[in-house]
């Protein structure tokens, strides 16, 4: 048996369950695959359509799981095991699965000149009549519920419309016009207006806010506002922010021990350009904890006498006589 988190997603009128199936998506092999969209809605709709729309309620939890794959989604809730039965959300191919289940119905639907557009659990079906849209809409709500499927009547619209709601657009069949619907509960904030820093700075840095991350922060703007980038922009707003810099604890590696550099292991550097001095040689001297170095021009056919000599008047004069010398 295969034991996985299991998370609750708020949303805004319900909750949902997610469970975390990331170990077992990784041996599954994801198929590619398109969903209908707007774009299938532009190439169908004529001008005068009927339209309705139907949202499946809970559509993934109507799909049942074969007995042998149930080990596999199981999670624990109060210290009982359980194990979903159902299409649960959080796997990787729960889609694609959902998808196909609906491309089954279109293609019925289709084969008795239905205009249809499924987009996962959201279906638009065009008619030409109200009167069709009328009969078309009893058929489809009757194969549903054969389907085993829910219908949810809170954000279905099954009244025959030349205007609807569909995929966050409004659709009008008379005038051949999509448009975005505004939502009358968030304000929307223009492109230059400093209003968007404003607001970032008053959910990050106020008293009650206490520095959130990324996340905390989208949930708490998203309520009453939007802009295009926003993730963007409170993502820089939170790195740029000195006091979670400064505050926030690092998430790095712990630094490793100090190891000490090798000192040269040839005191003297030659070969270089002669100056009018005469010297082409540097003699190194390198203090073995702090790095510190010295150079000391020379020359190449300096003698052991005046390496010492050197070495006083370079090092012993400014640092004393060192406890040790290691030379080779």
């Amino acid at each position: 048996m295969c034991v996985s988190p299991l998370n609750v997603v708020e949303q805004r009128d319900k909750c949902r369950l997610i469970l975390d199936l990331r170990k077992i998506n990784n041996y599954l092999d994801i198929p590619k695959f398109k969903y209908e969209g707007l774009n299938r809605v532009a190439e169908l709709i004529r001008p005068g359509d009927w339209m309705f729309s139907i949202d499946l309620k809970s559509g993934y939890h109507h799909v049942e799981i074969h007995p042998s794959c149930w080990k596999f989604l199981g999670f624990h809730f109060k210290g009982d095991y359980y194990s979903f039965i159902s299409l649960p959300f959080g796997l990787a191919t729960a889609s694609f699965v959902f998808t196909q289940l609906n491309k089954q119905l279109a293609k019925r639907w289709r084969a008795s000149d239905v205009q249809v557009v499924p987009y996962v659990d959201d279906l638009l079906f065009l008619c030409n009549s109200h009167s069709d849209a009328r009969s078309t809409c009893a058929a489809v709500v009757q194969d549903l519920k054969a389907a085993g499927f829910v219908i949810n009547g809170k954000k279905s619209h099954l009244h025959p419309s030349r205007q609807i709601a569909f995929l966050g657009l409004e659709i009008d069949a008379a005038q051949g016009i999509f448009s975005i619907g505004l939502e009358p509960d968030r304000i929307w904030v223009g492109r230059y207006c400093l209003l968007r820093e404003l607001q970032i700075q008053d959910v990050h840095d106020s008293n009650l806010s206490g520095h959130f991350g990324v996340d905390k922060n989208l949930k708490a703007l998203q309520r009453f506002y939007y802009w295009p980038y926003m993730v963007t922009d409170v993502q820089r707003y939170v790195a740029a922010c000195l006091i979670c810099q400064r505050m926030k604890s690092s998430h790095q590696r712990p630094t490793g021990l100090l190891q000490p550099l090798e000192p040269p292991q040839r005191p003297f550097v030659i070969g270089l350009p002669a100056r009018s001095s005469g010297n082409d040689a540097a003699l190194v001297v390198v203090d073995r904890l702090t790095k510190m170095a010295h150079f000391a021009p020379c020359r190449t056919t300096i003698t052991a006498e005046e390496t010492a000599r050197l070495f006083i008047s370079t090092v012993v004069c400014l640092h004393g006589i060192p406890a040790a010398i290691i030379s080779d």
